[in-house]
């Protein structure tokens, strides 16, 4: 910027002088109603208008980089555009649109999509727009493999059935994947049957690389004893199993024989071998869980149970009640009908919290009103609003966090409003429990976002209404705490689930 002083007998050839430099003291306003805004002083209009220009020159530049197949840096400038102008639709569709179409619409992606529509419900007409997402599902119950089962427990109400094929059906790993095209934004599939075990699921490795592929996390509910070493490995090695929950009901082998007619040294074998071939890898999945059908004459084992359960290093212990069996007759009686009952809970409860395993009671079997147990833990148990777009409560949690007792929060709306049950053949039910209440239509018909029946039905469960049948289902959380609370269940009705309804409830 300096120059020599020339010679004074030199002719001058001095540079000319540079344009004065723009006042940096006046800043530039290229929107007019922001600087119109400003000279009115009314500051806050002239922010909100700038921050809506801001958002959308975004959203358009997030295209711009999506086009250039830059996801990464298209998803960072719409949630920036998000956090400057939480109303720019254009910044919300192609957030939720560019993960969607990546197949990248699932777990914390999810939960911030859906947080943003439940946080700003009420703020913006166009949030009710994407009212679907609210109820896409998290995760879902697969109906796996039917028919054959490697066991003859004696309270399966499946494998006593009096047309029990004896014959191993499964769905295809091909169909497997189609469903997850259907439903981008679960994140867990259980993978479970009623009358059979998923482990003789002949595909079942090309169904793990399916899930790991797309990032989805696998449970499984197994007697345990079908699992080789092969399996066990490619299970490990994955890293889409999140949870193996093995069914064991028994703390001794005579007991164990009793219900299950086979070897507990056996199945325990079994576990010992994942969590060795974990320790080999250094994995921390899957995660093991251990499951007790409590019954009058296992329940004074569980105690020694939930001990079994630390030796062999499980995360959970879930205790189920005994449904399908109401004559009272024979072996299989409730847990209740054992006098010490809650003794014995009380005793496994202990163990659990000394060994930090989470416990996951039935409500029935938690020996006191749930709500009093709400209560004491200092948990908020509102019921109000049952009808609003609160946060929906989700039930499957790939890491849920260990505690000494099952005590949840008090549920608005069904429990299963973030989930589905899915049959072999694609036909879709609200649950695991409750079946053929309602056309809910098929998974395989295409993209579930654009399924009007599950969408009609899921409205219904949004706003706190049950099905008559949920009204004895003693496995129902949100039923339970309804009539602990004394709070009347709302049913719906036949005209509700009517054809004409269709559309109208998600206006």
């Amino acid at each position: 910027l300096c120059e020599d002083t020339p010679n004074s007998s030199e002719p001058s050839s001095r540079a000319p002088v540079p344009s004065p430099c723009p006042d940096l003291e006046q800043p530039r306003i290229t929107n007019a109603k922001v600087r119109e805004r400003i000279a009115a002083s009314d500051t806050d209009e002239a922010e909100h208008v700038a921050a809506q220009s801001a958002a959308t020159a975004l959203a358009d530049l997030a295209v711009a980089r999506l086009a250039a197949g830059r996801l990464e840096d298209a998803a960072q400038h719409l949630q920036q555009a998000l956090l400057i102008d939480p109303g720019c639709q254009a910044a919300f569709h192609n957030l939720a649109s560019a993960l969607a179409m990546h197949d990248n619409l699932r777990a914390e992606n999810f939960d911030a999509i859906r947080g943003h529509l439940l946080q700003h419900a009420d703020d913006f007409d166009w949030v009710r727009q994407y009212r679907r997402l609210l109820y896409m599902p998290c995760f879902l119950n697969l109906e796996f493999v039917q028919g054959k089962c490697n066991l003859k427990c004696r309270m399966c109400v499946g494998t006593s059935a009096p047309n029990y094929q004896d014959k191993l059906a499964f769905l295809p790993a091909d169909d497997f994947e189609k469903l997850l095209v259907a439903a981008p934004t679960i994140a867990g599939i259980t993978l479970s049957s009623g009358d059979s075990d998923p482990l003789l699921h002949p595909q079942l490795a090309r169904v793990i690389d399916i899930a790991a592929s797309r990032r989805v996390r696998l449970e499984i509910f197994t007697n345990g004893l079908p699992l080789g070493a092969g399996i066990c490995r490619k299970i490990v090695e994955s890293g889409a199993v999140s949870m193996i929950n093995f069914s064991i009901d028994a703390a001794t082998p005579e007991t164990y024989r009793a219900i299950r007619g086979n070897d507990l040294p056996r199945a325990l074998r079994k576990i010992e071998m994942l969590q060795a071939i974990k320790k080999q890898t250094g994995s921390d999945l899957p995660r093991v869980s251990l499951s007790f059908v409590a019954m009058a004459d296992n329940i004074h084992e569980l105690p020694a149970f939930v001990e079994m359960a630390r030796q062999l290093g499980a995360h959970r212990v879930f205790v189920d009640d005994l449904i399908g069996w109401h004559d009272g007759q024979g072996e299989n009686r409730v847990a209740t009908d054992n006098p010490q009952c809650f003794d014995f809970i009380h005793d496994a409860r202990r163990i659990a919290a000394d060994a930090d395993i989470q416990f996951v009671l039935p409500e029935r079997l938690n020996g006191e009103s749930s709500l009093a147990l709400y209560a004491a833990s200092g948990i908020e148990t509102n019921s109000a609003d049952h009808a609003g777009a609160s946060q929906p409560q989700p039930t499957m949690d790939a890491d849920p966090p260990a505690q000494s007792a099952d005590i949840r929060p008090h549920l608005d709306r069904c429990g299963w409003i973030n989930g589905v049950w899915v049959r072999r053949n694609g036909q879709i039910d609200p649950c695991c429990m409750v079946q053929n209440v309602a056309d809910m239509g098929n998974i395989n018909d295409g993209p579930l976002l654009t399924n009007d029946k599950y969408a009609r039905v899921k409205d219904l469960l949004l706003r706190g209404k049950v099905f008559k049948t949920c009204h004895n289902q003693r496995m129902c959380r949100y039923v339970q705490q309804q009539k602990a609370a004394g709070i009347p269940l709302e049913t719906i009705t036949p005209e509700e689930l009517s054809d004409v309804n269709i559309g109208t409830l998600t206006a």
